[in-house]
This record gives structure tokens, sequence and C-alpha cells, in this order.
């Protein structure tokens, strides 16, 4: 067969168009409203399902605009840049057991050269001693795994039964199942979970495909993988962290009738404490308004937080909204057992 020759370049082709800087467009707001998305998966999806999906999974307030850029390659416009923010906080997203990569977009880059290829991961850390749980170590198993995000500052995630941290995971590497640490002498294994862990081969431990599709494994039958899943592996589910428990707010309610006061309560001319559906104040602030019949509440779209650090604390409130209690005052009703007048959706 005769060998084809590179199409050489005409003149025209060779012309550069120069771009001046007056001619740049300057609305950057755009660009932080602006994500790109990617599943992470070589198997074929419904595109459309997939943009319905992942849209209403971030319940955002407001419409978000999408558009197909290339093949596995999408635009998501949000209406304010806390949409966008939220979003990429409350992440990992998955679609169909299949990791959804977010990233910003800057306002010079071509969506099409972007790497897309890691994403953040909270990650637990077991069997660490409680006198090595500063954020040095931290910051150094961090490193280890993939590069070191951020620390849980809760104390419930850094002193209790592990240290929880945030990592951006390299897709293209195994995952880490654990670490050795030398200290005082003496060598200790810690192992690795991690939240919302998407599919991923347990016989190579990476993310993008399952062991049917692994390279790694030789040519087996149908009936041959179920076999092989069930023997010990090099990887497993044990890397999937269990869910957070959810934490329930509830305000204590003030009864009083007749001659029956507290004496420690402000004066009757006060104000505080007579609406219906207030809570104490706490460290979280959660936004919860009326919604029109048949529409959810706003409370669950959004939530601000007031006094806390890091972006924990967010994920804290959104994943407990579906435990959220409110309890109302009943202004003049004597009862030992309060009544539940209001309680949250799960």
């Amino acid at each position: 067969m005769a060998r084809r020759e590179d199409k050489q370049p005409t003149l025209e082709e060779e012309d550069a168009i120069t771009v001046e800087e007056d001619e740049i467009s300057e609305d950057d707001e755009v660009f932080s409203c602006t994500l790109v998305g990617k599943i992470w998966t070589e198997r074929p999806y419904n595109a459309r399902a997939f943009k319905q999906t992942i849209i209403q999974a971030w319940r955002s307030r407001n419409p978000v605009e999408t558009q197909d850029l290339n093949k596995n390659l999408f635009l998501f416009k949000f209406a304010t840049k806390k949409e966008a923010e939220l979003v990429c906080r409350n992440g990992p997203w998955n679609f169909d057991r299949n990791l959804v990569i977010l990233d910003r977009i800057a306002s010079n880059e071509q969506p099409s050269e972007m790497a897309m290829d890691s994403t953040p991961f909270r990650v637990r850390v077991y069997d660490l001693p409680l006198k090595l749980r500063s954020e040095g170590i931290a910051k150094k198993i961090g490193n280890m795994v993939g590069k070191f995000l951020e620390m849980d500052e809760k104390e419930c995630n850094r002193m209790g039964k592990f240290l929880r941290i945030q990592i951006s995971i390299d897709l293209k590497k195994p995952l880490k199942k654990g670490s050795k640490i030398h200290f005082q002498g003496r060598d200790i294994w810690v192992d690795y979970k991690y939240e919302k862990l998407p599919n991923f081969c347990f016989s190579c431990g990476r993310i993008r495909h399952q062991m049917r599709d692994c390279e790694d494994i030789e040519d087996q039958d149908v009936d041959a993988y179920s076999e092989l899943e069930e023997k010990d592996q090099a990887f497993g589910p044990w890397l999937r962290a269990s869910p957070l428990p959810k934490v329930t707010y509830e305000a204590k309610r003030e009864t009083s009738s007749g001659c029956n006061k507290n004496l420690f309560s402000p004066p009757s001319n006060n104000n505080k404490g007579k609406n219906s559906g207030t809570r104490k104040e706490t460290g979280e602030e959660v936004e919860q308004q009326k919604g029109t019949d048949g529409s959810r509440k706003e409370g669950e779209d959004e939530v601000a937080s007031k006094g806390v650090k890091g972006n924990f604390e967010i994920e804290g409130v959104a994943e407990s909204l579906g435990a959220i209690s409110i309890s109302t005052l009943s202004k003049g009703v004597s009862s030992e057992t309060p009544r539940k007048t209001h309680k949250g959706r799960n």
C-alpha cells in the first residue's frame, strides 16, 4: 500500500489571528458561575438522562443551563456563583454509580484541553494514634494519597474513630488502601476509606471501570467474574466509607399555664421565642422558607454556614437536612410532653 503523505498546510491555514487586548471579553462573572462536567467511564450512557438526573440531584434554586461541548464533556451554567460553589463542595457526584468530575473553568481556558482526571474525595484515616492527628500529619497523609486540600476540624471527625481529610485524587492511579507510618521506633499501619466512592475495579483499584472491563485480567467467561468477586481481591467494597450519622437539631420549648411561670424568663413584652417555627441559634444556620404548593422548601436547597470552618461544616448541614425537626412554640398551652407540630422531611 502506498504511503499516505501528510497534507501540507496552505498559506491560508498558516495565517494566524492576533487577539488584541481590547477585543477580550471582560465578563468574568459568567465564568465564575460555570462548571465543566465529565463522566469518568468507558461505557456508553444516555447523555440526556445524565443531564436531567444530575441537575435534579443538585437541587439548585434557579435553573441550570447545559450545553454539550464534546463527547463526554458538558458545560453547566448556574445563576449564581454561590450555587456553583455549593455543588462543588457537596461532591463528588455519581451518575449510575459512575463518577462525575466537575471543575471550574477560567476565561482563558479551552474546555477540551482541560485534564479532568482528578477530583476531591473525603478520606477517613483509621487506626491513627490520637497524638498524630495534627494538621501536619494530615498534610503528609493527604499528599501520600493524592494532594492534600483540607482537614475536618470537627472534634468528632478528628479525635474519634478516624481522621477525616479532603484530598484531590489522581484518577489515573489506583486507590490507596493504607499507609505505613514510622512512629517512636515502630511501624504503624493506617487504613483508608473513601466517602461517596463510585464504581471501581476490585483487581487494579482504579476508578472508571469494573473487573469485567479490566485490562489487567486475562479473558474470563461471564460466570467466572462472580467467582472472582467473591474471592479475596487486592481491593474491595471495604474501601467505601459508610454515610456519616445524621445530626438532629431540635429547639426546646417553654410551657406556661396559669401561675406556672418561669421566674428566669424575660419580660412578657419581649417578642423573642413567640414566633412559630423558631429555634435556638447554633453554630450552623439553615435557611428555610415556605414554598408554593407542590414545590419543596428552599431550605433544602441552600445552606448558610456561620462560625464554622471549611467545607466540611457546609456538607454536614446539607447531609443532615433530612433529619432536621422543627418545633413550634404554643402560646398558653401547658403540657408535660411537648407536642410536635412540624417535622422536617426525610
